[in-house]
């Protein structure tokens, strides 16, 4: 065993381990995001309430918090970045998260077991803030008819437009 804990605080507790690709993340008791099997750690918290981290889930590229008291948190961008992803969810003091299938579960304090589907919570599209990334989204359940056209390069724009109707 070799020690490997630089710019990790001071004899931390790290609570909980979770590779995505060939990053590793702890939690120590706040996120740290190693790009060197564990040489080497940095903070990657940006999002995240000022609480500790309890569990990590892991679904191909986007890694899940379970916080204490402020719920389930998604980054989708190797920790840079953390959203809530809460909807739903009675709880928020999570002890454990796992994905199963299309699911993450979250296992509560005195509240049980909840499962919510991954397409919820995560983007269906991968952005790249170097390009331009063009969704549209036109649902036939739409009552109102609109066609949403999302444009991504350095700015994001929002356009809704009406939907042109059939002759």
């Amino acid at each position: 065993w070799t020690a490997k804990s630089s710019g990790l605080p001071t004899n931390p507790v790290v609570l909980f381990l979770a590779v995505s690709g060939t990053n590793l993340f702890a939690s120590a008791p706040s996120v740290f995001l190693s790009t060197d099997n564990g040489t080497s750690w940095t903070a990657a918290r940006t999002g995240l309430p000022n609480t500790c981290e309890r569990s990590f889930a892991v679904s191909d590229t986007n890694l899940f918090a379970g916080t204490c008291g402020f719920g389930v948190f998604l980054s989708t961008n190797n920790g840079i970045i953390w959203t809530a992803a809460n909807i739903g969810l009675s709880n928020a003091t999570i002890w454990s998260l796992t994905v199963s299938g299309e699911y993450l579960i979250a296992g509560t304090n005195n509240d049980g077991v909840w499962r919510r589907p991954l397409s919820e919570m995560i983007p269906p599209f991968r952005i790249d803030v170097l390009g331009l990334v063009e969704h549209q989204h036109d649902s036939p359940s739409n009552p109102l008819g609109f066609t949403v056209t999302i444009k991504i390069s350095t700015s994001l724009s929002l356009v809704a437009s009406p939907r042109a109707t059939d002759p």
